[in-house]
């Protein structure tokens, strides 16, 4: 893929994830993602694999997050 089109796959990966997660079903389900991943929490544990088993959790949920605030991101580093 070039530059081109891989900035279009993103675009419309940022598109797809604003029109699910932008709904009250997506919400909910993004909500329901963050308390069961911990997002709001310490995933400190004495075990390491737990806690990285945890943190990847927690990734899941600032990936979708991050789609979703991209375009703000680009157009405040833009002005």
């Amino acid at each position: 893929m070039n530059e081109d089109e891989l900035i279009e796959e993103r675009e419309r990966l940022i598109d797809a994830t604003k029109e699910i997660f932008n709904t009250q079903a997506g919400e909910i389900v993004l909500d329901q993602l963050k308390q069961k991943s911990g997002f709001h929490m310490s995933n400190f544990s004495a075990d390491a694999l737990e806690m990285a088993y945890r943190e990847g959790q927690r990734s899941v949920v600032l990936y979708i997050l991050n789609l979703m605030n991209d375009e703000k991101v680009q157009q405040q580093q833009g002005d």
